[in-house]
């Protein structure tokens, strides 16, 4: 059970450094796409701070 539960800790550590390391290639090579979401920034005129 133990050897089990460290099997899955490792292939989620793999996977995890694995998606990290092509999202970081992706970034270097500009294959990345536009993050198309609006966001609605107050003016420093309304802002209530």
């Amino acid at each position: 059970m133990q050897l089990k539960m460290r099997t899955d800790s490792l292939e989620r550590a793999i996977s995890t450094r694995d998606r990290y390391l092509q999202n970081l290639k992706d970034v270097i090579g500009g294959n990345i796409q536009l993050d198309t979401t609006q966001l609605k920034v107050p003016t420093v005129e309304n802002s209530t701070y």
